[in-house]
């Protein structure tokens, strides 16, 4: 009986040697995409400064604000212009804040996106602006766009904030039947002193445009975070900001905007309509839908127009002008 077992031990070992001898079967694929630029937390969550006026290249949102306009350098930062006289507008300034897209002022702070966090601004001298306060990582999703033919790879988001893209060629081995690592897709995330110079700004806020995706009630300010997902933050105290309402809206979303206490969010397949009465938790209380559409929304008076377009990324073949009765 001793030697049946001493055999079978024998065979086990034999077999698991044998079966660990077999070559391995990969597959081998060489593509070309789009490969992350990484910029440190700590050098990204410092980079805010004043710098000198610039020209303006690519502009994007624009807020008014006390005499003052306010003009987005896409991706880059803020213009700052004194239209105290509007036939003679003269920049004065220019905020440099990376990935910058959008902007609302309440008094004297003005809130930024910065690529993954929201920025609090204090522009009570508006040559002299200091950053009052940070809320991280509020729009996790938000990277630059890299090349739209090539998809994006390699991706670490805990490296860093992905400032930039390379396009690179890379070389990966995997075994049949499992995923690429680091993928990911295009839906996955959104594509992004002098003396005298001290202002008493007006308490309440300022005019933002039709494509806006930051709007301020009370002291709440409501954002896009993802395409998918409204936010509400607190921002009573600048240096305190906080997320204390989010909403998983089920549409891709793309502007807000606001008359009295209704919000009203332009979606890509249609508008829908938020009470705001209560500041800290909009309710949904109606929608209007149509095609698929690129949408942004405005109200005036009983009113809302929607405009749909084509030449956009929606791939409407459509360009039309809606209008809905809206009672307030």
């Amino acid at each position: 009986m001793k030697n049946v077992v001493k055999t079978s031990i024998l065979f086990f070992f034999l077999a698991a040697a044998l079966s660990s001898c077999k070559d391995k079967t990969v597959e081998r694929i060489t593509y070309s995409a789009n490969v992350p630029v990484y910029m440190p937390f700590s050098e990204f969550r410092s980079s805010f400064q004043k710098g000198d006026t610039i020209a303006i290249t690519h502009p994007g949102k624009m807020y008014f604000k006390d005499n003052y306009l306010f003009v987005n350098e896409y991706g880059k930062g803020i213009h700052v212009i004194d239209n105290s006289d509007p036939s003679n507008p003269e920049k004065i300034a220019f905020y440099k804040i990376m990935g910058n897209v959008d902007m609302a002022i309440k008094g004297n702070i003005l809130y930024a996106d910065s690529y993954i966090d929201l920025v609090a601004i204090d522009i009570t001298d508006i040559n002299n602006p200091e950053e009052a306060g940070r809320l991280k990582n509020v729009f996790p999703e938000v990277v630059p766009e890299g090349d739209v033919w090539f998809p994006y790879a390699m991706v670490d988001k805990n490296v860093g904030v992905i400032v930039d893209w390379e396009v690179q060629t890379i070389t990966e081995e995997r075994e049949p039947g499992s995923s690429w690592g680091g993928w990911i897709y295009r839906g996955d995330f959104m594509l992004m002193s002098a003396a005298g110079t001290e202002k008493t700004w007006s308490a309440g806020a300022g005019t933002g445009g039709s494509m806006a995706r930051f709007m301020l009630n009370d002291n709440f300010l409501y954002l896009i975070s993802h395409p998918w997902m409204l936010k509400t933050v607190d921002v009573a105290d600048a240096d305190k900001m906080d997320v204390v309402d989010s909403i998983g809206i089920g549409r891709t979303m793309e502007t807000l905007f606001k008359v009295e206490d209704k919000m009203f969010i332009g979606t890509t397949t249609g508008m829908l309509i938020y009470d705001i009465s209560n500041a800290s938790q909009p309710t949904k209380i109606s929608q209007y839908d149509h095609l698929t559409a690129c949408d942004p929304v405005v109200v005036d008076g009983q009113y809302a127009y929607v405009t749909l377009r084509t030449g956009t990324r929606c791939t409407n073949a459509q360009n039309l002008l809606r209008w809905s009765t809206f009672l307030p």
